[in-house]
């Protein structure tokens, strides 16, 4: 008669097969998880697959068949009663189970890796060959991510993206092992940015109470957007004058730009004194009634806004500029809603009627320019 620990082995031999009848039994069902899409596992990401698998097959139960937490079963047991041995229903399960994770873990490893452990029957082998091939490699990655978090710099990169750059290396190192503690990632932030941002780093390690990556990075985001609004041109108010740009006589570092006024000769500088600039009078022409001997600021017409100089040949009325920079627009704006423009091209302009009479007058001191003349820029 066959004892009651004998039935209940032999029970169990025949009922592994069955999942239902197995966990009756005491041996817990094959776990067989669903197709897993992570990245495959290649020369240069086996710590971020290593990442992937580690939750996975945690979540099913099963890495401890990874780990070497379950040891392999004896395949057949021994029969003391009736001195006969018999196969262990444990190890039929352990090797089915473990079938299924290499089978998981081949379909997520390159082929240009796979042929380093194909060699290999069992998960545990697998996963520690894995870890001593990248050993070495994972060294020398550990050197470089903290090479290049130490020179990083922001340079032209946007807020955002030299952000992603630290918070990505960091990262990497925490998955190989090596753990960052808040503030060690800031600094490596706070060290790569430039000049502009020394307010906000000024700010950030003035901060008594503990600041967090999250909120560095809000502030890193609005600091940048300020930033980019002063920085941002504008367009600066500016007379709408259409002109056309001319050679300029430089004295003293004076421009003087001349209009095409009638019988206007080339005047000789000389007898410079005290930094001021006078015509010889015997070529000094008055800019106001185009007579000789004297300058406009002693002219009697000066002020005369009816005198008219019958002698007059152009009709094209124009002025003098005098400017310490040049001018050089040479674009007309017609259509800026504004009643009256100045030009000093009458190219520009559509002349119908002869010069204008009117008591309307344009004045600039020291410069003083009215209609009607056809050299209205005064030299004082």
């Amino acid at each position: 008669m066959v004892s009651e620990p004998l039935t209940h082995i032999i029970q169990m031999a025949f009922s592994a097969t069955n999942t239902s009848n197995a966990a009756a039994n005491g041996i817990p069902p094959l776990v067989s998880p669903p197709t897993i899409n992570v990245t495959k596992l290649s020369k240069d990401n086996y710590h971020v697959w290593k990442a992937q698998l580690i939750p996975f097959f945690r979540g099913q139960g099963i890495f401890r068949y990874l780990d070497g937490t379950i040891s392999i079963p004896s395949k057949e047991i021994s029969i003391a009663a009736t001195s006969s041995v018999i196969s262990n229903p444990l190890y039929e399960h352990w090797q089915r189970q473990d079938a299924i994770i290499v089978a998981i873990m081949f379909s997520t490893i390159s082929e240009n890796v796979l042929i380093q452990v194909v060699s290999y029957t069992t998960s545990a082998a697998i996963w520690c060959a894995l870890a001593k091939s990248f050993s070495s490699q994972s060294h020398a990655r550990v050197i470089q991510l903290r090479t290049e978090l130490v020179n990083a710099h922001k340079g032209s990169q946007s807020a955002h993206d030299f952000f992603m750059q630290i918070k990505c290396m960091t990262d990497e190192l925490v998955v190989v092992g090596h753990a960052f503690h808040c503030d060690e990632i800031i600094s490596y932030l706070l060290s790569g940015l430039g000049h502009d941002y020394d307010s906000f780093v000024t700010t950030i390690t003035a901060r008594t109470d503990p600041v967090t990556l999250e909120e560095v990075y809000a502030l890193l985001l609005t600091t940048e957007a300020r930033l980019q609004h002063h920085n941002t041109p504008t367009i600066q108010p500016a007379v709408h004058v259409a002109t056309r740009q001319h050679s300029s006589s430089s004295y003293r570092g004076q421009n003087i730009y001349r209009g095409r006024g009638r019988n206007y000769r080339d005047a000789s500088f000389s007898n410079v004194s005290n930094g001021r600039n006078n015509f010889h009078r015997d070529t000094m022409i008055c800019q106001v009634c185009d007579k000789p001997g004297h300058s406009a600021k002693k002219c009697y017409h000066r002020f005369d806004v009816t005198y008219h100089d019958n002698s007059a040949k152009s009709n094209n009325p124009q002025g003098l500029i005098a400017t310490t920079s040049s001018v050089s627009a040479s674009d007309w704006h017609p259509d800026t809603g504004v009643t009256h423009h100045l030009t000093n091209n009458t190219d520009n302009l559509n002349l119908q009627s002869e010069d204008y009479t009117g008591s309307d007058h344009v004045q600039m001191p020291p410069i003083i320019a009215t209609h009607g003349r056809s050299s209205v820029g005064l030299l004082l």
